[in-house]
Order: structure tokens, then sequence, then C-alpha cells
């Protein structure tokens, strides 16, 4: 460690970026190192930043506090550009826009010229303690008005660095120097979708985000990577509907691609079928793989046996539904020797007389 410094001395920093210089008095003895972690601190006063807080995309609709979380460093007022697009584009985007969210000029321009069309525009204080992350609302629902459905994309810049708008200068990345800008897009909806691919086809599942109670009456269509309709249904009491399997075979332009919903007063949701499923495997819990038409589980009273030995096998045989099989079980003719039925618990025995070499 460096001496201390005598009490009554002052130290000089030059150089520092914007031409400052600090004088700092010495009333008492100092180390060094303390005066260090205060040009380390005014350094980081130079620091500015803006951007959001999550990758989320689902907002709820009805909440009346609702909003879009934007966190800013240093930077008093920040630009805001929404932009629509429309729930008949939307579902063929929705995956280029989930992975690739537009952030330079020359793809904004492009979305603007053949997609989503501008809905607010304006500006929002972000004031706070300097050097600090702050995190502001932007109230969507009440910028978005009047509702329509669609996926909204909010595009962020600091205030400060936008000159003023011209005629061919309207948005606000046309109006700044800056090359990439924040952006994040997001489907304001009281529909929760979740769905749960089966043998018998895919299961759709309803839900209000603001009550967590089934929504009935909700259409629900499946819908091809060319945008066109696959199939369509409507949710019962529970918020439950079952589209035929038939309809996920499709390939190329023809392969599902997203659930679309569409509720009372033009409310929207929309589900990428193509992500991958929620993944409970890196929590120790993995499930098991989808059976077919039939789940068999087969055991025996133990693990060993003598050649020519009877084997006792125990099996359960339920449809993949879970309900029994009425018709009897007819295991391999080499190894049947008797067989009986036990319909209640939907249960088979079987004892064979089976070469235990060959198990």
């Amino acid at each position: 460690m460096l001496p201390p410094l005598p009490a009554g001395s002052q130290i000089s920093i030059e150089e520092l970026p914007g031409s400052f210089r600090l004088t700092f008095p010495m009333t008492r003895q100092m180390h060094w190192a303390r005066w260090v972690v205060a040009v380390v601190m005014f350094r980081c006063c130079l620091v500015v930043a803006w951007g959001f807080g999550g990758h989320g995309f689902i907002l709820s609709r009805d909440a009346a506090t609702a909003g879009v979380t934007v966190d800013t460093v240093n930077v008093d007022s920040v630009a805001i550009e929404v932009l629509r697009v429309g729930e008949r584009m939307a579902p063929g985007m929705i995956k280029t826009l989930r992975s690739e969210t537009p952030t330079y000029p020359y793809n904004l321009d492009q979305l603007v010229d053949q997609s989503a069309r501008p809905v607010w525009s304006g500006t929002m204080d972000t004031k706070g303690a300097r050097n600090e992350v702050v995190h502001t609302a932007f109230p969507l629902s009440q910028a978005a008005e009047p509702r329509q459905p669609g996926v909204y994309l909010i595009v962020v810049a600091n205030a400060s660095d936008l000159r003023a708008r011209a005629q061919d200068k309207q948005y606000l990345w046309q109006r700044s120097d800056v090359s990439e800008f924040a952006s994040q897009i997001v489907v304001q909806t009281d529909i929760a979708l979740t769905t749960v691919t089966a043998a018998d086809g895919l299961h759709v599942f309803t839900r209000s985000l603001g009550t967590a109670g089934p929504l009935g009456g909700i259409e629900v269509q499946l819908q091809a990577r060319d945008s066109q309709v696959l199939g369509k249904a409507t949710t019962d009491d529970a918020g439950h509907a079952v589209l035929p399997p038939g309809l996920l075979r499709g390939t190329g332009a023809a392969s599902a691609n997203t659930v679309v919903a569409y509720g009372p007063n033009q409310d929207f949701a929309i589900l990428d079928v193509t992500q991958a499923a929620f993944d409970l495997s890196d929590r120790g819990v993995t499930g098991r793989d989808v059976q077919g038409p039939l789940d068999a589980f087969v055991y025996t009273d133990r693990g060993i046996y003598r050649p020519g030995e009877h084997i006792p096998a125990m099996a359960l045989l339920p449809h993949r539904r879970g309900v029994s099989i009425h018709a009897g079980w007819v295991p391999p003719a080499p190894a049947e020797r008797h067989r009986c039925r036990q319909d209640a618990a939907a249960r088979r025995t079987a004892n064979g007389t089976a070469d235990s070499r060959s198990l």
C-alpha cells in the first residue's frame, strides 16, 4: 500500500474525460485507496444507458397499472415510438420478431414500409438518482387507444440525442446519429394461451391473466407458416378446445406455426407452437415420453430366473387416456401358457414357460 498523505495537502487530477480538473483538500491523513475510489465513482457519472427490463412480451390488458418497464441510467427523458403489426400479419412474423427484434434504422424503416403502422410517438420523463438504474413503466394501454388486435413494437432512444422533426425525418431513428436502438415487442391481452400436444390432437387452454379463471367462448385458430388457417375451434366453459392431430402433420408452408385466439373487445393473443416446450428437466422433473395408442407397463416378481422356470409377469395395459382395455391381451405365442383378465384394475396376468436365456 502507498504511504498515507499528510494532512493539509491537495491532490489534483487532470485529463479526465470532458477536460475536468478535480482538487481534493486533505484535512487529515488519507490513504491513496480512498481517493482512487472517488475517481471511479466520478467516471461512472459519464455512463448513459437505456433499454427494456426483461424479455417477456405478454402484458396484461386490463390491469390498471400495466406498463412496459424502461430501464435508464443518467437519462432524464426518453423518446418512444410505438408501432403495431396487425393480427393478419403477426402470426407469420412472430418468430422473426421474437428472435430478431428490429433495432437498426434500416430494419425499422423496412418494417414501417411493409408491415407496421405508427400508433404513438412522444417522450417520457425518467429522472432519478445519478448512477443508478431507474425503472419507469410506460403505459402502453393509454398510448395504444383505441384498442386494436396485433403485436406492438416499442422503440426507445435518449431524447437528448434527437434532432427536430422534419418532413422526411418523422421517426426517432431517423432523427438520431445512433446506429442501434432499444426495442421490444409486446402483446397486450387478457388471454393466457397454453397448448399440449397429444396423440389425439392439439389441446388449447385459455385462461384470464387478470383472474386466472378459464375463458370460454374464445375462438382459437391454428395457422400455418403461410398464414393460412389450418383449423379452428371454440373453447368450452373450462377454457379447453381440441384441434385434430392431422393438422400438425403438414410440411413446408403448410406446417403448423402459431395458435391465435380472439376474445371479446378486440382481444387478441398469439402463441408460437414451433418454439421449444417448457422444460422441467433442469429442475429434476423429466416426465415420460409420449406413448402410442396403448401404454403397457410389464413387470415380474423378481429379476432373475433359472432355465425352464415359470416366469409370472404382470402387465398394466391402459388406453392412452388411462381407460382400461376390455379386449384380452395376447402375448407372443412362444411365451404364452395362461392368461386372465381383471377389467376393474386394467390388469393382465400371463404365466410363461419361455426359456430365461432368451430374456
